[in-house]
């Protein structure tokens, strides 16, 4: 479980050291190493390679991001990203061989959030209010809301990495909430079944969603017309083979599951707690 904490006697501006401090004490194994994402070799080599990078993580910050070298803060003005790079350094060249990342999203981001929420005769677009009251939080908007997000593993060194990997994750989430100023919220969302293999299908979600307000209503027939997706219904909440482990960890760390609500670009299930 999640432990929830008091942000009295933290410094902020050393969130991003203490978590990278934690980090370098986990034992990933012989020859295993995790590092910070902070410097753009790193950066390239990751975002070139078959893990890739969360699109959030920037090498360059612009008007709405800071870059991922600037670690994680609870900033209102910009969304905060950091990256941990998983390598072997077993021979004689460094291997990447997974990726983590976490993410804290500001109001000003927040606010422009929207979910699919599966209803008896269609579907309903919702934003953040009634994600709050559906998974049992008072109904409100978040200042921020922390995210474990993009995490890949070579499925060769996944072994390795399940537990101590969840370890990193609970313990860096447990930093975080003790710094956490009040209002803020965990969340995360597990990869869904829709436009797995078709990127279009996501632009035309993205579309929908970005056009549409909240508590805006579609029947069955209507979303699938606009999406292009047969059973959109029955994809709500559903998360792909690969994403049993996120659903797995969101469990484990006691976040609720927001029923019958999806993730607005894949479909898959959401969790959401307030931590402060």
């Amino acid at each position: 479980m999640l432990k929830e904490g008091s942000a009295e006697g933290i410094d902020r501006k050393s969130i991003s050291a203490q978590i990278i401090e934690m980090i370098r004490a986990v034992n990933f194994g012989d020859g295993i190493e995790m590092v910070p994402v902070d410097n753009e070799e790193t950066f390239d080599l990751i975002k070139n390679s078959k893990l890739g990078l969360d699109y959030r993580s920037k090498k360059e910050g612009d008007e709405e991001s800071a870059s991922v070298f600037d670690g994680l803060d609870f900033d209102p003005d910009k969304l905060r990203s950091q990256a941990f790079a998983l390598f072997d350094m077993a021979g004689a060249e460094k291997i990447p061989v997974g990726i983590m990342t976490f993410t804290i999203a500001p109001r000003r981001w927040v606010e422009k959030e929207r979910y699919w929420e599966k209803v008896s005769d269609g579907v309903v677009v919702r934003d953040h209010f009634d994600l709050s009251d559906v998974v049992g939080s008072e109904r409100s908007m978040p200042e921020f809301i922390i995210s474990p997000s993009w995490t890949k593993v070579d499925p060769r060194y996944a072994g390795k990495f399940a537990i101590p990997g969840f370890n990193v994750i609970r313990k860096t989430l447990g930093l975080l909430a003790e710094a956490a100023p009040d209002q803020t919220f965990l969340e995360v969302s597990a990869q869904g079944q829709a436009g797995q293999n078709d990127r279009t299908i996501r632009q035309r979600l993205a579309g929908i969603v970005s056009s549409s307000s909240a508590g805006q209503k579609f029947t069955n027939q209507e979303i699938e017309q606009a999406s292009g997706i047969n059973g959109f219904m029955n994809l709500i909440g559903k998360s792909t083979e690969g994403s049993a482990t996120t659903v797995q960890v969101a469990k484990l760390l006691g976040i609720n599951e927001a029923v019958n609500y999806g993730d607005d670009l894949t479909l898959g299930p959401v969790f959401s707690k307030r931590i402060k």
